[in-house]
């Protein structure tokens, strides 16, 4: 049995004629002045130069490399120190359990101050510090 059409079931809505009814009131719009195919679907880019690709022409990548000597040493003692402490704590090397310790604490402060060289001098208040 197919329900039989009542006043309480949604009537299904013509969105056409919806459509139709809006725009018969616009004939007021001077459809002149808008250029034909001028809708966002219509855009086309601009034409490729015709000048070839060279890749040679192309900037260079910049290195990220430490900027300085001194966070360069600072990261290398950091690397030795922490070598010298994970293998003492695991007792792989014979050392007295202070000297792991203290190994350990300065390669802490090592890498503090390659941190600290490497941070930029001045201050930007509008700055977020990010680098791109």
């Amino acid at each position: 049995m197919s329900p039989e059409p009542s006043d309480k079931m949604p009537r299904k809505r013509d969105f056409d004629a919806e459509w139709r009814d809006i725009t018969s009131h616009l004939e007021d719009i001077d459809h002149k002045t808008a250029p034909t195919g001028s809708g966002p679907r219509d855009w086309t880019p601009a034409p490729e130069p015709e000048e070839p690709f060279d890749p040679n022409q192309l900037e260079q990548p910049k290195r990220y490399l430490p900027s300085s000597v001194a966070v360069t040493l600072c990261l290398l003692a950091a690397i030795v120190l922490l070598l010298v402490t994970v293998l003492g704590s695991l007792g792989l090397v014979p050392l007295p359990g202070w000297i792991w310790g203290v190994s350990g604490i300065a390669a802490f402060a090592s890498i503090v101050g390659a941190i600290a060289l490497s941070s930029p001098r001045g201050r930007d208040w509008d700055d977020d510090g990010s680098r791109l």
